[in-house]
């Protein structure tokens, strides 16, 4: 339907998917390397964050890997907070391919945003940079803690080569022989790693320690972690605290960095009338952008906006894109997607 539909009744998103299909040859279409770039292009063209990083991809080529065209849309990628576009662009300011210059403190900016943004490639790479005091103070604590980050991530067949190995002290192993994780995260927290208290709080709040995940948080958050600032932000518009205002403020500060999660706090405030006027179109400016990243709780937020028929001023909808993007957030396994397909289908 999406292929069909002409290019104003749809959004960049289900171009993107498009072009993936024609990528991996599925959905019953062929293989089609040249259809399945014309869906990128067209889908990047239109401010897609992740089809911008797939034309980097198709524009590369052995003799010039950062040539005009790759190095245009590899900048476009990273200005929106797109990970694998941001360790990529760290790389070329590591490698002088912008400046002619290496510009370290440049691509650190960039190596760890793609990091807390959970881009596996940069776990290492921040390691190494705290290992080695590349361009900042060495510290083997926060070392350790990207390691550890880099290794849980790996294969278990792999993880012998993960740079952990080489960086692991007795001290971070128990009784059992496994490695402590837990110590190797409080201690890089405490050593002012805003990447490890953002995380410490996240353990904390699994286990019901409420007000202490709270402080963690806060600390990452003055630190401008996006995700910590998120994470406060969320609890502000919790039902017992309702500071709508200063959660705003915390994600469109979060939201500078590209952060999907911000840009759907921002949606859901605008969507609800939060402590502002209920905005649907302006609810949807910032949802397209978390989407466009792949963002499952967007999806949802999405799927559910247009069974809701909320969206039919804004967008109708000519592709029957809420189901379709209800089951998008299913196979990112997002619980409330998957609860609402499994009730559905018992109808």
């Amino acid at each position: 339907m999406v292929i069909d539909a002409s290019d104003s009744d749809v959004i960049a998103d289900e171009q993107f998917r498009v072009g993936i299909a024609y990528y991996e040859g599925a959905y019953m279409l062929p293989k089609d390397m040249d259809k399945a770039l014309s869906y990128f292009r067209k889908a990047a063209e239109r401010g897609h964050a992740v089809a911008q990083t797939f034309m980097v991809m198709g524009s590369m080529n052995y003799k010039d890997d950062h040539n005009e065209e790759v190095m245009h849309w590899l900048q476009k990628a990273a200005e929106q907070g797109e990970r694998q576009a941001l360790y990529n662009l760290g790389n070329s300011c590591h490698r002088r391919d912008i400046s002619g210059l290496v510009d370290i403190s440049k691509s650190n900016e960039l190596f760890r945003q793609s990091a807390e943004d959970g881009y596996q490639a940069a776990y290492s790479r921040m390691a190494l940079i705290y290992f080695n005091g590349e361009g900042v103070e060495k510290n083997l604590k926060i070392a350790k803690y990207w390691a550890w980050l880099d290794f849980a991530n790996l294969p278990e067949s792999f993880r012998d080569k993960s740079i952990l190995v080489q960086l692991i002290e007795p001290e971070d192993v128990n009784e059992e022989n496994q490695i402590n994780f837990k110590k190797i995260i409080e201690d890089a927290a405490e050593a002012g790693e805003r990447d490890a208290m953002n995380n410490w709080a996240s353990g904390l709040k699994n286990i019901g320690e409420n007000e202490k995940a709270f402080a963690l948080w806060q600390k990452a958050a003055d630190l401008k972690h996006p995700n910590g600032m998120c994470n406060v932000a969320r609890q502000c518009w919790t039902e017992n605290v309702k500071n709508y205002e200063r959660a705003r403020t915390l994600f469109e500060e979060a939201s500078k960095s590209g952060n999907q999660h911000a840009f759907y706090g921002l949606a859901v405030i605008h969507y609800q009338g939060l402590g502002v006027e209920k905005d649907v179109k302006k609810a949807w400016e910032y949802l397209e952008k978390a989407i466009n990243k792949g963002d499952a709780e967007s999806r949802y937020l999405f799927a559910s906006m247009c069974l809701n028929n909320d969206m039919q001023e804004i967008l109708p909808d000519k592709v029957l894109r809420g189901m379709s993007y209800m089951e998008q957030a299913a196979m990112d396994n997002y619980k409330p997607a998957l609860d609402f397909l499994k009730s559905n289908q018992s109808k």
